[in-house]
Formats: C-alpha cells, sequence, structure tokens
C-alpha cells in the first residue's frame, strides 16, 4: 500500500480511504493487507480472495474503493493512497521500499499467494523438478529476482507438508 503522504497504519485511517484493484485475485490479496493492519474488517472469515462487498463497513477504518489495476497508480500520483501491483510501480516512478504496508507472508491472509512448485502425485520424486526448487533458492537465482521486483518478492522456504495445509 502506497502514499505520497501516509508514512504509517495511522495515518492511513486517518486518510480514510484506499484505492485497491478490482481485480479478484490482486483486489483481494490488497484487501488482505488491510485486515492484517486491523483498517479492514470482513463479514466473515475466510475469504480467500475477498472483494468491498465483502467488507463490514460498519466495523472497518477506511473506505476501499475498487479501479482497474493500472488505475492504482493514478490514484496515488493524484495523491490517493493505493494499492499498486509490481508491474506498475515503476512507470508511476514508486519505489517499491516506500510501502507503507504490505502483506506478511508468515500471516494466514498472505499464506494462499506463496508462488510455489506444483506437480502430480506421480511425479513427486522427479528429480529434475526437485532440481528446480533447488535452484530457484539458490542465492543467486533470489538475488535476480530481487533485483527484478525492486525487492517485492520475498522468499518463502516451507515444506511441501506445510504447504499442502495452506
Amino acid at each position: 500500500i502506497y502514499s505520497k503522504d501516509a508514512k504509517t497504519v495511522e495515518d492511513i485511517e486517518k486518510a480514510g480511504e484506499v484505492i485497491v484493484p478490482n481485480d479478484s485475485t490482486n483486489g483481494g490479496r490488497a484487501i488482505l493487507v488491510l485486515v492484517q493492519n486491523g483498517l479492514v474488517t470482513l463479514k466473515k472469515d475466510g475469504i480467500l480472495a475477498p472483494t468491498p462487498n465483502d467488507i463490514d463497513t460498519s466495523k472497518s477504518k477506511v473506505k476501499v474503493t475498487a479501479v482497474d489495476a493500472s488505475q492504482t497508480a493514478v490514484a496515488y500520483n493524484d495523491g490517493k493512497i493505493a494499492s499498486i501491483n509490481n508491474n506498475f510501480l515503476e512507470s508511476a516512478g514508486v519505489d517499491a521500499n516506500d510501502a507503507v504496508i504490505k502483506d506478511d507472508p508468515s500471516k494466514p491472509e498472505a499464506q494462499p499467494y506463496i508462488n510455489v512448485f506444483v506437480t502430480t502425485a506421480d511425479q513427486v520424486d522427479n528429480a529434475d523438478y526437485r532440481k528446480l526448487v533447488e535452484i530457484w533458492h539458490s542465492p543467486e537465482v533470489q538475488k535476480a529476482v530481487a533485483d527484478d521486483t525492486a525487492g517485492t518478492a520475498i522468499e518463502v522456504k516451507k515444506s511441501p507438508e506445510e504447504l499442502k495445509k495452506i
């Protein structure tokens, strides 16, 4: 969640509105970031991709407005608080490190958004797939990912058993 003026969760609350992408994946993730930070309350728990309609507005501290993902950067440049997808940050002139709040991959709300390598049961011991995972977690690849995403991608290491529970 980015803002030109807000520097804290409290500042976001005072501003009263956050612009989020209107697609189910990115918008849902943005809303869950707001949930993690106590700014939004959902009508019920366990919603994987909440929309503004799932928000209990009477218990929430900010209004959520959904727009096309490409317009979140425009809203930010107009002085609004916005959840901006990685692919729009650079074109909007936003430094990824300036996020006021971001999701925490250790929180249950963020875990469904962890990128994973998946295969069928009969390929679970495939040596090539295991090597791919090993390469992905190598320091060289993680540095390249960090450079490519301006540090917004966070490596998560979980066992297959842990991932199955998510």
